[in-house]
C-alpha cells in the first residue's frame, strides 16, 4: 500500500538548524560551505580508499544496490549525509514509489522532505519540474534514463520526531453520491518499469518515458507510538512493548494443540473424491507424497470443499514453517490434492480451475469467460492455480465449478509457507508465482478489472470467485453468473495479499513474465501492475470494511459495491466501489450461500481473524491505511486500520462483558472454566452490533464459529492496557474448553467441520503460530540478483570487483574535491 502524505511547501519548517542538503550535479560542488569542500572532502574519500585496500571492503549501506555502470562519485557521498542529486534524469527501481508529494518547488525542497520524511525511510528521491512534484522512495534505484525537467538524488534520513497521536473514528450513514458529482483528472501517470537488467539500459538520444513509480494514494498521520508498559508479569509469554502482535500463553497453546489434533482427524487418505496427479508434473518435494483430503459438512459444504483445504493447508504451512516435519507431510499432501484440483477430472478439458469446464480456455486465456486466468502450466506440464469450489465436480447441477475467493487465498498462503520451510527450492517458488498469479486474475481481477479513484489510484475489489461478484460487469461476455454487485468482506484478506505481492516481488524471475495475463487489448501485463493491484485490493478492501462494519466489529455478511461503468460492458471506469455500500445502488441488498445480506453472522464471523494476521504479519503496514470518503476523495480526518478494527472488538468485551479477565473474574463458580454467558453479553446484549452500515441482527454469540474468532481481536494491543493484560483475555478464552479427555467439553466446545474450522484457525492467530515469513528459519538456495532475481554471485570474482568499485569511488570522491 502506498501513501501520500500531506503536501508542505514550506521548506523552512522541514529545515532544520544545521541540515545540510545542496543540490548537486555530478562533479559538480555546492554554492554553500565552500569551506568545507576541500578538507572534510578529500579526508573522507581518501579514508574511504585506504579502508577498501586494508581490507576489501565494500561501500554498502543496508538495502543499497549500487546503480550499474554509471555510479558516480557524487552518489556516493550520501554517506556522508549529503543529498547527491543528477539532473534531467529519472531513477528506475524494482519497486513502487512509497509516496509523493504536491506543491513542492525546487529539487532543494525535494531532498529537504525526504530528509525529513516520516512516513516511511526515504533514501532516494525525484523531482519533476513541470509538475512541481516530489517523489520519494525507501529503497535505492538500480538505473536510471535520460529525463529533461527530472531530478534526482539519494539521501540520509534525519532524526525522527514523534508523530502526532490518532483517534480512531466510524463511518457516518451513507450518504449517496451526487448525480452530478465528476472526477477529477487525475496528473499523469508514468509508465510502470519491470525488473531491470544487470547493467544499465544505453542512455536514449531522446527524451525517455519517465520513470517514476505511479501516483500513490495519502494516509493520515501514522499512529503515536504506544506508552511503555510495566514490566511483564510472572508467567506472562505473549506481548512485545513496540506495537508487534500478541499471543496468549499455554492455556492458548494447548487449546491450538488441542482443536489441531481434532482437526487433523478429517484428513483422509484420496479415495478418489479429487483427481490424482503424477510426480513427473509437480515439484521434487512431492515425490512420495500421499495425496490427502479435507471432508467437510454443513452448510453448502459437503465432500471436499476449497474453504477447508484452504485451512488445511494454511494451518499445516504455519507449523511446517515451525519445524514441525508431520506439517510438512501434511501439507504436501493436502497441496498435491489442491493440484489435482486445479487439473480437474479427467473427462473434462484441462485444466479445469476456476473456469467452466467447457474449454481449456476458460482457465488459461483471460479473454474468455469467465475473465481471468486461473491455471497456468509449468515447466513440467502440470498446472497451479485455483480450483473449483467442490469436488467431486457432480454433486451440484450442472458441475460445481468456479473458484471460491476464501478459499483460494488460505491455501496459496500456505504454499508459501511451506516453500519457506523447505528453503524456497526453485521448482517450488515456480509452483508458487503461478499459484499467486493466478489469484490475483481469476479471484481479485488483474489486470483489467477496477474502479479508478479520483487520484488515479486503481482499486481491485476481490471477487465471490472467478466467476461472480466484485466489481463483474451486468452485461456482455464477462458478466458474472450470480447477484451483481456483491462482495463479502470476511473474504478479505489483506495480510494474505501483501505476502503474496512481497513473495512474487522478492522471487520474480524473467522467466515467470510469459505466465502473466495479457491485458484485454493484448499488451503485456507486468510485475509492477500486478504488485499494485495487491496494493489496490488492500486498499479497497479497507474502505469497503470501513463502510460495512460497526465500531463494535460486527460487519456484513454480504454488501454492495455497485459502481457501474457507463458502458455496462466495461471492466473498468472511474468509480468510487464504497460509494453506497452498505447497500447495492440506493438501497438493494445481495446475498449468498444462503447467510443474511447486512449482518453479522456465518459468513461475516471469519473476518476478525483475517485482520488479525494482517497485524500479526505486517504490524506496520496494517496500521497505515488511507480511508476515502464516498467520492473517493482522502478523508484525513478518519484513522482506520488493522488495529483500529481490532480494538474496537476487544472494547465490545471490555465494556460490555459480565467480567474482567485482567481481575480474573470470568471463571464459572467452583470451576478453572470460563462461564461463557458472562462474555456472550457483550455481543449478544451489548450495544453497536447494529449500526447504518450493518443493519440486520447479528448471529448469537454463542454458536462456537461466531465467538471463536472474535477472541484474535486481543492480538493488537489497546493503549488502555498491558500486553499482560491483553494476554490474560486470550488465556480466559482459552479456558472455555477443557481437553483432559480428548475431545473438548465446554459450552462452544465444537468438534464438527465448521466450528472446527474457526476454532483451529483462531487459536491458530491466538497462540503466536503465525509468525511473519521473515522469521522463518530457512536457508535460501540462491540469492537474488539484478539479473533474474536468483542467480548466486560467485565468492570468488565478487571480492575483486567490489574491491575496485569501493577503491575507486573513494579515490575519484577525494580527487573531486581537489578540483
Amino acid at each position: 500500500m502506498q501513501h501520500k502524505p500531506v503536501a508542505d511547501t514550506a521548506s523552512s519548517a522541514l529545515q532544520p538548524s544545521g541540515m545540510y542538503c545542496p543540490v548537486r550535479e555530478e562533479g559538480s560542488l555546492p554554492v554553500q560551505h565552500e569551506q568545507l569542500r576541500w578538507s572534510w572532502g578529500r579526508v573522507a574519500g581518501l579514508v574511504v580508499a585506504a579502508a577498501c585496500a586494508a581490507a576489501g571492503a565494500v561501500i554498502a549501506v543496508r538495502d543499497h544496490r549500487l546503480l550499474p555502470g554509471k555510479t558516480s562519485a557524487a552518489e556516493a557521498l550520501m554517506e556522508f549525509g549529503e543529498c547527491a542529486v543528477v539532473t534531467d534524469t529519472a531513477y528506475v527501481y524494482t519497486e513502487p514509489v512509497n509516496s509523493f508529494i504536491e506543491n513542492v518547488a525546487t529539487a532543494d525542497e525535494c531532498c529537504q522532505k525526504c530528509q525529513r520524511s516520516h512516513h516511511h525511510p526515504c533514501k532516494s528521491w525525484i523531482w519533476v519540474d513541470n509538475l512541481k512534484r516530489c517523489y520519494t522512495n525507501s529503497g535505492r534505484p538500480v538505473q536510471r534514463v535520460v529525463k529533461q525537467g527530472y531530478v534526482s538524488g539519494m539521501s540520509t534520513l534525519a532524526p525522527e520526531t514523534n508523530p502526532a497521536p490518532t483517534t480512531s473514528t466510524r463511518p457516518p450513514t451513507p450518504t449517496l453520491p451526487s448525480t452530478s458529482s465528476t472526477f477529477a483528472t487525475a496528473a499523469p501517470v508514468p509508465s510502470m518499469i519491470t525488473t531491470p537488467m544487470a547493467t544499465a539500459a544505453p542512455v536514449p538520444n531522446t527524451p525517455a518515458t519517465p520513470m517514476v513509480p505511479p501516483v500513490v494514494t495519502p494516509t493520515p498521520a501514522a499512529p503515536a507510538p504506544l506508552p511503555v508498559p510495566p514490566a511483564p508479569q510472572p508467567g506472562f509469554s505473549g506481548a512485545a512493548s513496540n506495537g508487534s502482535s500478541i499471543q496468549g500463553g499455554q492455556k492458548v497453546k494447548d487449546a491450538f494443540a488441542g482443536f489441531l489434533s481434532l482437526w487433523r482427524d478429517s484428513y483422509q487418505d484420496n479415495d478418489g473424491s479429487v483427481p490424482e496427479v503424477d510426480d513427473s508434473s509437480l515439484p521434487s518435494a512431492f515425490s512420495g507424497i500421499k495425496t490427502k483430503i479435507v471432508v467437510s459438512s454443513g452448510g453448502a459444504a459437503g465432500g471436499v470443499v476449497t474453504e477447508g483445504m484452504g485451512y488445511g493447508i494454511m494451518v499445516e504451512g504455519f507449523k511446517a514453517a515451525s519445524g514441525d516435519s508431520e506439517a510438512m507431510t501434511n501439507g504436501l499432501g493436502l497441496l498435491r490434492s489442491w493440484l489435482g484440483m486445479v487439473n480437474g477430472p479427467d473427462k473434462y478439458p484441462h485444466p479445469f480451475g476456476g473456469g467452466n469446464g467447457k474449454s481449456a480456455e476458460a482457465a488459461t486465456a483471460v479473454d474468455k469467460f469467465p475473465y481471468g486466468v486461473s491455471a497456468i502450466k509449468g515447466p513440467r506440464g502440470g498446472y497451479s492455480g485455483v480450483a473449483s469450489w467442490r469436488f467431486p465436480i457432480d454433486q451440484c447441477r450442472p458441475p460445481c465449478q468456479g473458484s471460491a475467493t476464501d478459499g483460494d487465498e488460505d491455501a496459496i498462503l500456505g504454499t508459501i509457507y511451506l516453500s519457506s520451510a523447505q528453503g524456497n527450492p526453485a521448482d517450488f517458488v515456480d509452483l508458487v508465482v503461478r499459484s499467486i498469479i493466478s489469484f490475483a486474475s481469476a479471484d481479485l481481477g488483474f489486470p483489467d478489472l477496477y474502479r479508478t479513484l479520483p487520484d488515479g489510484q486503481r482499486m481491485f475489489v476481490p471477487k465471490g470467485g472467478s466467476l461472480w461478484g466484485g466489481l463483474l460487469p451486468t452485461e456482455g461476455p464477462f458478466k458474472g453468473v450470480q447477484e451483481p454487485w456483491c462482495y463479502n468482506p470476511s473474504y478479505f484478506a489483506p495480510g494474505h495479499y501483501r505476502v503474496f505481492r512481497d513473495y512474487v516481488h522478492k522471487y520474480w524471475r524473467r522467466e515467470f513474465d510469459p505466465y502473466l495475463p495479457k491485458h484485454l487489448d493484448g499488451k503485456p501485463s507486468t510485475l509492477q501492475e500486478m504488485v499494485a493491484a495487491f496494493d489496490g485490493a488492500i486498499t479497497a478492501g479497507y474502505n469497503l470494511l470501513y463502510y460495512s462494519s460497526c465500531s463494535s466489529g460486527a460487519v456484513g455478511n454480504w454488501v454492495g459495491v455497485k459502481t457501474e461503468c457507463e458502458d455496462k460492458e466495461a471492466l473498468n471506469c472511474e468509480g468510487v466501489p464504497w460509494a453506497t455500500t452498505p447497500y447495492v445502488g440506493k438501497s438493494g441488498t445481495c446475498s449468498a450461500s444462503g447467510t443474511t445480506f447486512g449482518s453479522y453472522g456465518a459468513d461475516a464471523c471469519r473476518t476478525p481473524w483475517r485482520i488479525a494476521m494482517d497485524y500479526i504479519l505486517h504490524p506496520g503496514d496494517s496500521t497505515r491505511v488511507t480511508i476515502y470518503d464516498r467520492q473517493g476523495k482522502v478523508d484525513s480526518s478518519v484513522v482506520y486500520n488493522a488495529k483500529t478494527y481490532l480494538n474496537g472488538m476487544a472494547n465490545q468485551y471490555k465494556d460490555n462483558a459480565q467480567c474482567n479477565a485482567v481481575k480474573g473474574d470470568c471463571a464459572a463458580v467452583g470451576t478453572t472454566k470460563t462461564a461463557t454467558f458472562k462474555l456472550a453479553v457483550a455481543f449478544d446484549q451489548g450495544p453497536h452490533m447494529t449500526c447504518a452500515n450493518v443493519p440486520n441482527f447479528a448471529q448469537s454469540w454463542l454458536a462456537a464459529f461466531m465467538a471463536w474468532p472474535t477472541f484474535t481481536a486481543f492480538v493488537a494491543p489497546l493503549d488502555s492496557m498491558t500486553p499482560a493484560d491483553n494476554s490474560k483475555w486470550l488465556d480466559t478464552f482459552a479456558s472455555i474448553c477443557d481437553f483432559s479427555g480428548g475431545k473438548p467439553t465446554g459450552d462452544i466446545c465444537a468438534a464438527s467441520y465448521f466450528e472446527l474450522g474457526q476454532e483451529v484457525v483462531a487459536t491458530m492467530v491466538m497462540s503466536g503460530a503465525v509468525v511473519p515469513l521473515a522469521n522463518v528459519p530457512w536457508t535460501p538456495t540462491s540469492t537474488p540478483s539484478q539479473a533474474t532475481g536468483t542467480t548466486t554471485r560467485s565468492a570468488a570474482t565478487t571480492p575483486p570487483l567490489a574491491f575496485a568499485r569501493c577503491f575507486g569511488l573513494g579515490l575519484f570522491s577525494a580527487m573531486l574535491r581537489t578540483v
